[in-house]
């Protein structure tokens, strides 16, 4: 409507107005561009973040199968065997390099993923001895994997977040005038916008403006996460426990429910495939 035929008496509009048109008209094409390099910049955004949690898993697999061959060996009735590869840590260190990544998932290189989820693997083997030694039923890992797995997770974003990759995810991408405010150096938010990926950075980029803030927040929510779910699971699992069952008897927990519940072992179960349970683990019969 501006751009309409307009009755112009004064010969200065008359030559602003093909000025304001090619002004537009160079406006409208860089904000196809912007749309077009947001829009690629989710695709990166997205094959970043699919990586490195595949990166993660795997490092975190291969992490806790190697240090199951290093403790764990097989029980047989003359004592400890060969040493084993274990399915169940292997499974295990997938679910903890997971776990591990989830939080920062787009501010990682593949080098660092691969890091934070051999950690994660070290934090379940570590922690799930701890809860094994403490006697607490935990017969899935659950602690070690999702608790104490995704607290690391959280903590590595405050030693690890990669300032550019930073700025790709929330300067470029999510600021609605992104592409404007950093024309002049600043995000939306009125920070320049360098200083607020430096301010985000890990601890461990040379250049982080933040001196350690990052890994504060990170720690802080860990802390205040692990006060606040901790007494509310546990009293919702009080309260489950005094009014329903919820464990099975001493004698399924040693057979495993898996005999009685499931049919995990039945009349038709070949005899070389039968298992009898000693003090210390399941032996071949």
């Amino acid at each position: 409507a501006l751009l309409a035929p307009l009755p112009l008496e004064n010969h200065a509009l008359q030559e602003r107005l093909p000025r304001m048109e090619a002004g537009l008209a160079a406006a409208q094409a860089e904000a196809k561009d912007l749309r077009e390099q947001n829009a690629f910049l989710k695709s990166l955004l997205s094959g970043t973040q699919a990586m490195s949690s595949s990166v993660a898993s795997a490092a975190g697999a291969v992490g806790a199968l190697g240090l199951g061959y290093l403790k764990d060996r097989a029980m047989t009735r003359d004592g400890p065997g060969e040493r084993i590869f274990s399915i169940e840590l292997l499974a295990g260190g997938v679910l903890s390099g997971l776990a591990s990544i989830a939080a920062g998932a787009p501010y990682y290189d593949h080098v660092i993923a691969a890091l934070v989820g051999a950690i994660g693997a070290v934090v379940y083997v570590a922690f799930g001895l701890l809860v094994n030694g403490l006697k607490i039923d935990d017969c899935s890992s659950s602690v070690a994997i999702h608790a104490f797995g995704g607290a690391w997770g959280m903590l590595a974003v405050g030693l690890f977040v990669n300032p550019q990759m930073y700025h790709n995810h929330y300067v470029t991408l999510f600021d609605e005038y992104g592409a404007e405010m950093e024309a002049h150096g600043e995000s939306s938010a009125g920070i320049n916008a360098h200083d607020r990926d430096m301010r985000c950075a890990g601890i461990f980029y040379p250049r982080a403006m933040n001196e350690g803030a990052q890994l504060q927040a990170q720690l802080l929510f860990v802390v205040g996460t692990f006060f606040s779910v901790g007494p509310a699971s546990l009293l919702l699992f009080y309260l489950i426990k005094r009014t329903m069952k919820i464990r099975v008897s001493s004698q399924k927990e040693t057979d495993g429910i898996d005999r009685h519940d499931f049919g995990g072992l039945t009349s038709g179960t070949p005899m070389e495939l039968r298992m009898v349970t000693t003090d210390q683990s399941w032996v071949h019969a």
